[in-house]
């Protein structure tokens, strides 16, 4: 995909970017808006499904980064700039790194299957009752798939960002489950 990058399955929200570009497109028309074709033989173009740029919605998500070595368009920038102020997806994580310095061994950090950082900004958004219950803390994907089954807001961040159950976060703000995990206003 052009202008791009998504983490490597190893990494944090590799998974994730995985499934939530898998969510956007399977099964659809799309169209390929060729930009080359790179050194392996691949096409490298920007894909639109219904009109959205699918490439952008990731970088939007904060699933994937700008590739700055190939990116063209300001609106990518933007848009990673933009999730990266609100701590989205793997802007959650301030250890995260680019796939183009994992793939070349600095796997330090970014490597594991934590994504906690967005943890602690969801702890001023729980819904009152909802605190941990230890649950889901750990390496356990257990076999929950719907908001409805969780018990927590952690326990459903657990399995959006350690399970990779994108469908957690149907509006791909970062946030699964928000009738878990925000505070409705009451007026």
């Amino acid at each position: 995909m052009a202008q791009i990058d998504a983490p490597e399955k190893s990494q944090d929200f590799g998974q994730v970017s995985k499934q939530a570009l898998s969510d956007l497109v399977y099964g659809k028309d799309v169209t390929i808006k060729v930009e080359t074709i790179d050194k392996y033989g691949r096409t490298v173009g920007k894909v639109l499904v219904g009109g959205v740029d699918a490439n952008l919605r990731q970088v939007a998500k904060g699933l994937v980064w700008v590739y700055t070595k190939y990116a063209h368009e300001q609106a990518y920038y933007e848009a990673e700039k933009t999730a990266k102020k609100a701590g989205v997806g793997l802007w959650s994580r301030p250890d995260a790194i680019p796939p183009w310095d994992y793939r070349h061994g600095n796997k330090s950090a970014g490597a594991t299957s934590g994504g906690n950082g967005l943890l602690a900004k969801l702890k001023g958004w729980m819904t009152p009752g909802t605190a941990a219950t230890g649950a889901a803390t750990g390496g356990d994907c257990g076999g929950k798939r719907y908001c409805k089954e969780m018990d927590s807001c952690q326990e459903a961040m657990h399995y959006l960002n350690d399970c990779g159950l994108a469908r957690l976060d149907r509006d791909g703000d970062g946030v699964p489950c928000e009738s878990l995990c925000v505070k409705r206003n009451k007026y």
